[in-house]
């Protein structure tokens, strides 16, 4: 029999129950550690109070769904220990997306109807990308996050994310949506100054300005970058060709840069394509968070189509 190693806390009941299976002679204890062990397995990996908030959270239940657990000290797959974690991470030593070897076959093994996941917020990201990722390779595409309801401690719901996507690079050339995921860019600028007053209200976050012009045309690119203690949401104009410069035909001619010709009246401001909020992690843990907040008007019944990216090391908070 193998004796884990590292025992802490709760968790040494099952080391104990182990070590005297393990020994000669002691035969009579062992109905009494087998129910340690099997008191220990019952624990959930993921704690109700360890779940993220989210007001979407009216989503069916997953039906014939692959359930994975993700806590702090364990990989859990329809109820059965499959990898240890530390402190949340996997310790394998492969890269930011590559598969999880001893998870692809749980996944690829008969039709299943997605995913069902139970993350603790504590997971590092870079753990929670890896398993989405697998699962993409193996073919599911539909993702069920169990969630907290905001304004409760243990009223649970699920959370659906269709079609979710892992990418490694995100570029111009390179977009992670089709055009027909993407609002048109007039999503978030008639909704521009609603979203900034809201941050602004929260208290919470670096809310940028409201400009005087905003640019026209295009597609909305939405992104949230979580890193270490700080989150980025950001909203940006994609698909319009760059014009080459601020430079225009029939611009005031400057003497200097930045001085305009005497007598002559200022260039109109130029058009902006792009707003940034900037929030604390503790603050996208709340049940009504700045970035909730932020996003609400821009979002509410209809959906948005988001890139988030994270390092490694970040926590999965919401």
């Amino acid at each position: 029999m193998q004796v884990r190693e590292g025992c802490r806390g709760a968790a040494w009941l099952g080391c104990l129950a182990a070590l005297l299976l393990a020994l000669p002679g002691t035969g009579c204890e062992e109905p009494e550690g087998q129910a340690a062990v099997a008191a220990e397995n019952a624990l959930p990996a993921v704690g109700i109070l360890e779940l993220p908030f989210s007001h979407r959270s009216g989503a069916p239940a997953p039906t014939n769904a692959v359930r994975v657990e993700i806590g702090i000290k364990e990989l859990r797959v329809d109820g059965e220990t499959l990898l240890p974690l530390v402190a949340g991470r996997l310790e394998d030593g492969a890269g930011p997306l590559e598969p999880i070897a001893k998870l692809s076959p749980k996944l690829s093994s008969g039709a299943r109807g997605g995913l069902a996941l139970l993350v603790s917020v504590m997971t590092p990201y870079g753990t929670l990308a890896r398993v989405l990722h697998t699962a993409r390779q193996a073919g599911l595409t539909n993702f069920y996050f169990q969630v907290r309801k905001p304004g409760t401690s243990k009223d649970t719901g699920w959370m659906a994310l269709p079609n979710l996507r892992t990418v490694t690079t995100v570029s111009a050339e390179q977009p992670p949506f089709a055009d027909a995921d993407l609002l048109p860019w007039s999503a978030f600028t008639d909704a521009w100054d609603a979203s900034h007053g809201a941050c602004r209200a929260s208290g919470k976050a670096d809310c940028g300005y409201r400009p005087p012009v905003k640019a026209e045309g295009g597609q909305l690119m939405m992104s949230l970058r979580a890193r270490g203690r700080g989150m980025a949401l950001r909203f940006s104009q994609y698909g319009v060709p760059d014009e080459g410069g601020d430079q225009k035909q029939g611009a005031i001619p400057a003497l200097l840069a930045g001085i305009v010709a005497e007598g002559d009246e200022e260039p109109p401001p130029t058009p902006e394509k792009e707003a940034l909020f900037t929030v604390r992690a503790q603050d996208a843990m709340g049940p009504d968070s700045s970035i909730s907040q932020i996003v609400r008007p821009v979002c509410t019944g209809r959906t948005c189509a988001a890139l988030v990216h994270s390092d490694r090391g970040t926590q999965s908070r919401g």
